[in-house]
This record gives C-alpha cells, structure tokens and sequence, in this order.
C-alpha cells in the first residue's frame, strides 16, 4: 500500500501493511499515529489516499489509481464534568 503524504508524493507502508507475514490478508490497518508523524505528516482534516500494488514472486503489479478519501479525523470523547440546572427542567 502507497500513502499520500502531505506534500502529496506516495509513500509505501509496509511496517503496517506487511503482507509477507500473511499474503492472504486483504484488510490492512494503520493507527491515525502513523498516518501524523513522518513520512506522511497528515493533519486532522486533511484527506487519505492510497494505491495498491501487490507484490508476486515474479515481481509487482501495476500500481492502482488512487482509491476513496478517507478524511482523517477525531471522535470526541464523552464529556466527563457536566453539571445539570435543575432549574431549567420543564
């Protein structure tokens, strides 16, 4: 898998999405703290994209276009100090 970085050259990711420890893996997962830090240095916002190519003993396939964009983004989490104004109920 080829990820764009921010500076939009693609970059392999193969600590990740290492498909020599199982080639038949077709799901790859990458923690958003791979996709902030160097190489890729996306931010909260920007989109992900990505190619594939797979690689047979043979050599490599063509590289893909660029599939769907993902765009990498935070949950927030529940809050935890709220207080309730009793007086406001109806």
């Amino acid at each position: 898998m080829l990820i764009r970085t921010e500076g939009g050259e693609y970059v392999v990711e193969s600590e990740e999405c290492d498909t020599k420890e199982d080639a038949v893996d077709l799901e790859c997962f990458i923690p958003v703290t791979v996709l902030t830090e160097e190489p890729y240095s996306l931010t909260w916002g920007d989109k992900v994209r990505a190619k594939i190519r797979v690689l047979y003993d043979n050599g490599h396939t063509k590289t893909s276009n660029a599939g769907g964009e993902g765009i990498l983004q935070t949950i927030p989490d529940a809050p935890t100090d709220l207080e309730e104004d009793e007086s406001r109920r109806s």
